[in-house]
């Protein structure tokens, strides 16, 4: 009797781990989370660059706005998105062309894009182009600037600061420091990366600046702050 009890547990013992072996490999495989954004941020990017390429960057800024509406993840992605429509216009018409056209669609993500790739296709000769590149009164291109040192820096915070405090009036830097703050806080971890963000501390980016470049961190800091912790 004991040793059919003992025959009986060893059969169920061996049809549970065969049921969890087949559970654990026959289940149907996906990708990590991370993964399947990548996927899905390079096909609308290569849709956005297809509609540039046939019908300019209007209609790929156009269609970007409706992709951002309509879906809740691709909304985080829109800033980097905005950024590649940028890069490839002024590939295409150069910089004076591309500048010509200005969106505020997911930041003004486009302009920025479009000085990142002026400053990044200038590297033999940059120093020289980032003092010529912005008039010496419009905030809005100095602003442009904190980006695009984000991006030829592969998003190097502090170098980007230390450019910014080159500029020789106040308010040029200032609004350097405020792109460059607001690049880094729009970074996610698909497109566009930065190790100057803290979960688990996140207005740390902002507590070691000086003045008054703690004070511009602190004004984007909620940017960061309300996305990892969404109402």
């Amino acid at each position: 009797m004991r040793r059919s009890v003992i025959v009986c547990a060893s059969a169920v013992t061996i049809l549970v781990v065969a049921s969890v072996v087949s559970v654990f490999f026959f289940l149907p495989t996906s990708q990590p989370p991370e993964e399947e954004a990548i996927v899905r941020y390079e096909t609308v990017r290569q849709e956005l660059e297809d509609i540039l390429n046939v019908n300019g960057p209007r209609a790929a800024l156009d269609r970007l706005t409706v992709i951002a509406s309509s879906d809740k993840e691709l909304a985080s992605l829109c800033h980097g998105l905005s950024h590649e429509i940028g890069h490839s216009t002024q590939e295409i018409l150069g910089f004076t062309g591309a500048l010509a056209m200005q969106d505020d669609v997911c930041g003004s993500g486009y302009v920025h894009g479009v000085i990142e790739q002026e400053l990044a296709n200038h590297l033999d000769d940059f120093e020289d182009r980032l003092k010529t590149l912005c008039p010496p009164d419009d905030p809005r291109c100095f602003h442009g600037l904190g980006h695009g040192l984000m991006y030829v820096t592969q998003n190097h915070l502090p170098k980007s600061l230390q450019q910014c405090r080159a500029f020789s009036l106040t308010f040029q830097q200032i609004q350097c420091y405020e792109g460059a703050f607001m690049e880094n806080f729009e970074a996610d971890s698909v497109a566009h990366p930065s190790i100057y963000l803290y979960p688990d501390d996140p207005y740390r980016t902002c507590r070691d600046q000086p003045e008054p470049e703690r004070g511009v961190c602190s004004f984007y800091f909620p940017r960061y702050f309300l996305r990892i912790h969404p109402a």
